[in-house]
C-alpha cells in the first residue's frame, strides 16, 4: 500500500489509525508527498535510527524544493534544522537553561500563574479556554521576559505558522509581523537579561544563543 503524506487523520484523534495500519505492513513505507517520493519511518527503531544516523540530514530539508510538511521547518536557524555538532552544541546550551534545577526555580512563578488563572474562573468555566490554553503562553512570556499582553500575538503567530497549508506569501507575512518594530522593542528586553546572574533562565538562554551564533533574527 503506497501512502500519501501528510496523513489525513482527523485532528481530534489522539492516535494515528492510518499510520498504525501502515506500520502493520512495514516499519518504513514509501509515500507520496506532493510531487516527491518520501519514506515514512513509523516504528520506534526506525525513527531512532533516522534521528541518530549521520547519513540522514535535517539541514537538507531546508534546501529549496525540499518536501516539507510545515513551511516554517525550512528555516535554517531552527535547532530542529541543524545537523551533527551544530545541533548538539546548541541543544547542550539550551538544556542548561532548562535543567531540573532551572525548572524547580521556575515552579513558584508557574504556580502563581496557575492560581491567578483559576481564581479568575467562574464555577462553570471552560478549563481548556480558561487555564490549559493561556498557561503555556504565559509561561513562555515569563521565560522570555515578554509582557503577558503579547501572549495573544504569540498564539496567533503559532497558529498561522504551524499549519500544513500555509502559502509562501502567508509565511513571509507572518514572519514579517513577528519581526515588526514593536516585537523588536519587546525583544530588546532580552539582552539586558544577559547580564543577569548564572541560573537565570532568560539570561542563560540569551548567553547560549550568543555563544552559538544562532540568536533569533529580529
Amino acid at each position: 500500500m503506497r501512502a500519501t503524506f501528510p496523513l489525513t487523520t482527523p485532528h481530534h484523534l489522539d492516535n494515528e489509525p492510518e499510520a498504525e495500519a501502515l506500520l502493520a505492513q512495514a516499519p518504513v513505507v514509501l509515500a507520496t508527498m506532493g510531487t516527491a517520493d518520501v519514506w515514512l519511518a513509523l516504528s520506534y527503531k526506525a525513527v531512532r535510527q533516522v534521528l541518530s544516523d549521520s547519513r540522514f540530514s535535517r539541514e537538507a530539508a531546508t534546501l529549496p524544493g525540499s518536501p516539507l510538511k510545515l513551511s516554517v521547518a525550512g528555516d535554517p536557524l531552527l535547532v530542529s534544522s541543524l545537523d551533527g555538532e551544530r545541533h548538539a552544541r546548541l541543544r547542550k546550551l539550551m538544556s542548561q537553561a532548562f535543567s531540573p534545577r532551572m525548572v524547580d526555580q521556575l515552579e513558584p512563578r508557574v504556580q502563581s500563574i496557575v492560581d491567578s488563572l483559576l481564581d479568575s474562573l467562574d464555577p462553570t468555566a471552560d478549563l481548556v479556554a480558561g487555564l490549559c490554553a493561556p498557561l503555556p503562553l504565559m509561561v513562555i512570556c515569563e521565560l522570555l521576559g515578554v509582557p503577558y499582553s503579547e501572549a495573544e500575538a504569540i498564539r496567533r503567530w503559532t497558529r498561522r505558522l504551524f499549519v500544513t497549508d500555509i502559502t509562501p506569501d502567508e509565511l513571509r507575512a507572518a514572519q514579517g509581523e513577528m519581526r515588526a518594530p514593536r516585537l523588536r522593542a519587546r525583544a530588546a528586553l532580552l539582552p539586558r537579561r544577559d547580564t543577569g546572574p548564572p541560573g537565570d533562565a532568560g539570561g542563560d538562554r540569551v548567553r547560549g544563543e550568543t555563544v552559538s551564533g544562532t540568536a533569533p533574527r529580529r
